[in-house]
């Protein structure tokens, strides 16, 4: 069995009793580090003494760990955060730039070793299904010629794939699915066919998915952490998914149309020139009269995860307001102590229509055709298609809505197909 490839940052070189070891560690984070911005600019990766253990024996690990300080590799967060993570590490700022080499292991390992950044435990039976196709997806001749590659960071989670060097977990926050595939850049996803049988892939998403997601949390009464509402705000979260503008929000959404009508509103002058500030800290000004529909969609999207305090400024909220106050005031009393709680509510929904929904029954009836999550879309083989979208269909029917579904094949032709209704 030939040893492991592994990729390490190109400004650090492992040496020593642990070089391996160390390897092993250096190559995980920099996959951690550049699947999130805020890691990429120095937040701390979670890292248990459990995990520490699992990737290493226990009466070696604490030895690995002082060899990654002293080699000036990481940077110890001993302290406990917020979120009751553990004890937390993160690269150091010369091994973030995005630069990479490989590293290849002297030692073989055992098979399992290909799987140590698998979180088995988070994952259940779905996510584990999900896993076990990874394999059978390969890059096209021509991925390589994507000018995207001249990006560090995008090119490592390339030859991450290309090396089988397989990451998936589903997180605590929105029980969403992630994994190389998640991560990985559309320009790049479109090269994907089915090994084995050489088969194009198809990527089937949902038309105006996180407004409809956000309609779906209202109707639904999704209350995700509202212990510090008052009696009647609860209350009126569990009820107002009733009324008929939350039911009017969902129309649209379905129709694909919620970005054209918020649009009309601003072709009407409704409101005037802003700032839009964003939850990163950006900003910038813009005249909604002559906004296109991805302005909207951006600034609708922005409303949806910005703190409340400059949500209530926003173009498309102050739409909202007007013509969707149902789904505003819900938008307003769950941000009220964290803005956060409106995306872990919106992502929760997602995941339980899109991954214990939609793969949960492709799982059970058609568990030996390969597909894979990209959170709202799902990529299959061309032939699967018409199965994947008639079970969609399915499970969004479960929460009273038929939603518009988007079909495009890719591989070394492209087509687009859109289907809306499709029974099966």
């Amino acid at each position: 069995m030939p040893t492991e490839l592994l990729f390490i940052p190109e400004s650090y070189t492992p040496t020593g009793e642990f070089a391996d070891e160390l390897a092993i560690l250096a190559d995980t984070l920099l996959v951690e580090t550049f699947g999130s911005e805020a890691r990429q600019q120095g937040f701390y990766v979670p890292f248990s003494s459990r995990r520490w253990k699992r990737m290493f024996h226990a009466s070696r690990y604490t030895k690995i760990k002082q060899a990654a300080i002293t080699s000036g590799m990481i940077e110890v967060n001993e302290r406990y955060s917020v979120d009751n993570f553990s004890k937390s590490i993160r690269l150091r700022n010369e091994h973030r730039d995005g630069r990479f080499k490989e590293y290849r292991l002297t030692k073989t390992k055992r098979p399992s070793f290909r799987n140590r950044n698998i979180d088995f435990e988070s994952l259940g039976d779905i996510g584990r299904w999900l896993v076990g196709h990874f394999s059978q997806f390969r890059f096209n001749e021509t991925a390589r010629a994507e000018r995207c590659l001249e990006i560090p960071q995008v090119r490592l989670g390339f030859r991450k794939i290309e090396n089988q060097g397989w990451h998936a977990k589903r997180c605590g926050f929105g029980k969403r699915f992630h994994s190389n595939f998640t991560n990985l850049k559309s320009e790049l996803r479109k090269h994907l066919l089915i090994h084995g049988r050489n088969e194009r892939t198809a990527a089937i998403d949902i038309t105006a998915c996180q407004p409809l997601m956000l309609g779906l949390t209202v109707k639904n009464g999704y209350d995700i952490g509202t212990e510090d509402l008052t009696k009647l705000g609860k209350q009126w979260i569990t009820t107002c998914g009733a009324n008929h503008d939350v039911h009017e929000w969902i129309d649209f959404c379905e129709k694909g149309r919620i970005y054209e009508e918020i649009q009309e509103w601003f072709k009407s002058g409704y409101v005037a020139p802003q700032t839009i500030h964003t939850d990163k800290g950006y900003s910038f000004p813009s005249d909604p009269h002559d906004f296109d529909r991805k302005d909207v969609k951006k600034s609708l999207i922005v409303a949806m995860f910005q703190p409340a305090r400059d949500m209530i400024d926003n173009a498309a909220f102050q739409v909202m307001l007007a013509a969707f106050p149902s789904i505003a005031g819900y938008m307003v009393l769950v941000k009220q102590q964290d803005h956060k709680r409106l995306a872990k509510a919106c992502q929760r929904m997602e995941s339980r229509i899109m991954i214990d929904g939609v793969c949960g029954e492709l799982m059970r009836t058609h568990p030996y055709e390969p597909i894979l999550t990209v959170h709202d879309e799902i990529i299959c083989g061309e032939s699967h298609v018409p199965t994947v979208v008639s079970c969609i269909q399915r499970q969004f029917a479960r929460f009273g809505t038929n939603v518009h579904v988007k079909a495009e094949l890719k591989g070394t032709d492209w087509l687009r197909a859109e289907l809306h209704g499709v029974t099966g």
